[in-house]
């Protein structure tokens, strides 16, 4: 049984987009040409019968499904990665120099050690 997760957005009173507070946009909802809020993408639906409605605490929807899709994957709500595991699952849908960059900020996210960060850089900046 295939399992559907529903993403939207969920707007707050700091939406600077001015869209009213509690309302909710999908993706297919927002304009691509327009400015995208920073508004909290949520997560909604029925895996393995069992319901909810999670925060994903993502503002890109690339993010936000890359937070589900573990979920989706093992029917449970309880499925988790750790943030580097999310990044890694994201960057292994994107370009090169883009996934290097995302490993650099999880890095820096983790507090690596300065070495580690120059060494990150320089081989970002040979590709």
């Amino acid at each position: 049984m295939q399992q559907i997760i529903h993403l939207h957005r969920r707007h707050n009173r700091h939406c600077a987009l001015g869209r009213q507070p509690g309302s909710y946009t999908a993706e297919t909802e927002e304009d691509p040409r327009r400015p995208v809020c920073s508004c909290p993408i949520t997560a909604s639906g029925t895996l393995n019968g069992v319901h909810r409605r999670v925060a994903t605490k993502q503002k890109t929807w690339v993010d936000a499904r890359a937070m589900v899709e573990p979920s989706v994957e093992a029917g449970d709500w309880g499925a988790e990665r750790s943030p580097l595991q999310l990044r890694l699952a994201v960057a292994s849908k994107t370009g090169v120099e883009e996934a290097m960059a995302m490993v650099l900020r999880a890095q820096e996210d983790l507090n690596a050690a300065v070495q580690l960060l120059r060494t990150y850089q320089r081989s970002r900046k040979r590709s």
